[in-house]
């Protein structure tokens, strides 16, 4: 009886050592680092060393912010916090390769109730094709750090691809992988038309499907013109700190479309002085105003609608005012049309869906297209 205890004991006891040196062994797969499960046969390139777009001159070559870090000083901390998501940033690149591959790493993964975790964490690829920019693979996260062949079985025909980055999360290291064999480079410079779009979490992309689908950058591709994301969600209220940052982007139009973030009491206390600091430090780049895209939920909460109604009047009356002050080169896009008729371009009354954003691109694009002739196709 007693050598049968003792065994017992020895064998529970043993166990436990096992199951202890195991809790030590075993890494979960998220938080392993990406370089320890490179693939066989693929080379990475740091990102940085190729074609980042999407960012305004004056940010530091290193890192992905959105913002010139020497002017976070004075911006509201939501909005510092949020110009860390790589929204509207893309990586440009030519390759030969028969596989992309991507490794990065986030500063966290996360999860948001009316995004999906692509357009959140994940990366969104695309090809020219027939001189048309085609949608290739997306990649999504697998935690803080992730590594994925994103397609593979290609032609090895010399392409120009770009790969789209997060929407709603911080980058802190992306690398392009490719066949060791293979080439890959930064794409020539092209010299094209600069829009800077500011606005709500609806410009940084809410609830795209992916990063590529995102409004800004749609009409990035359509316009075949250079547009930066500077859409802060919930964030995008004309402080004085922001026309300081605007107006230190290199921009052939302004396009502000911050209504849903802005109380019409608020709108009528910045929009002109907004515009007028905007002016001062980039005077006759021309302004574009989009209104409030209509709320789902305005046709229901009679409240919802009595707001959204004051907020597209007041910016309609601080356009007005501008106007009457003298101010050239502003324009006006009223919201007809912008979610189409039939009630389905909203993930949750407000957000647009990638139907929201195919219906509300073609409208923007015709008024670009008005104000600046050379995008016309």
């Amino acid at each position: 009886m007693l050598f049968k205890q003792f065994y017992h004991k020895e064998n529970l006891l043993l166990h436990f050592v096992l199951l202890i040196c195991l809790c030590f062994l075993y890494v979960p797969v998220s938080a392993q680092s990406a370089a320890g499960r490179e693939t066989p046969g693929l080379r990475y390139v740091n990102a940085q060393d190729l074609l980042l777009q999407g960012r305004g001159a004056t940010v530091p070559a290193v890192g992905y912010g959105r913002i010139d870090s020497n002017l976070l000083a004075g911006i509201p901390k939501h909005v510092a916090d949020l110009s860390k998501n790589t929204a509207g940033l893309q990586v440009d690149f030519v390759t030969n390769s028969t596989r992309i591959a991507f490794k990065w790493t986030l500063q966290h993964y996360g999860v948001l109730p009316n995004m999906t975790p692509i357009a959140k964490n994940g990366l969104d690829l695309y090809a020219i094709r027939d001189d048309h920019w085609q949608f290739v693979a997306s990649a999504a996260a697998t935690g803080d750090s992730s590594e994925k062949i994103a397609v593979q079985h290609l032609d090895g025909i010399t392409r120009h691809y770009r790969v789209y980055l997060p929407l709603y999360s911080s980058l802190t290291d992306l690398s392009v992988g490719i066949d060791s064999g293979c080439v890959i480079r930064s794409p020539q410079i092209q010299t094209r038309p600069k829009i800077v779009v500011y606005g709500t979490s609806i410009t940084q992309g809410a609830a795209a499907s992916r990063p590529g689908l995102a409004y800004p950058a749609i009409l990035s591709r359509a316009l075949n013109a250079t547009v930066y994301n500077m859409g802060f969600s919930g964030s995008g209220k004309m402080e004085p700190k922001m026309a300081e940052v605007m107006g230190h982007m290199d921009a052939d139009l302004y396009i502000l479309d911050c209504v849903p973030n802005m109380t019409a009491e608020v709108i009528s206390q910045r929009v002109v002085p907004f515009v007028h600091l905007l002016r001062k430090i980039k005077p006759g780049v021309p302004i574009l105003f989009l209104e409030s895209p209509v709320r789902e939920t305005s046709f229901w909460d009679q409240k919802i609608k009595i707001s959204m109604a004051a907020q597209n009047r007041a910016i309609h009356e601080a356009f007005s005012a501008l106007q009457k002050q003298g101010v050239g080169n502003i324009y006006y896009q009223d919201s007809k049309g912008f979610t189409g008729q039939d009630h389905e371009a909203t993930i949750d009354g407000t957000h647009l869906t990638d139907v929201g954003f195919s219906r509300l691109v073609p409208i923007v694009e015709k008024r670009v297209q008005q104000i600046l002739p050379a995008l016309k196709k």
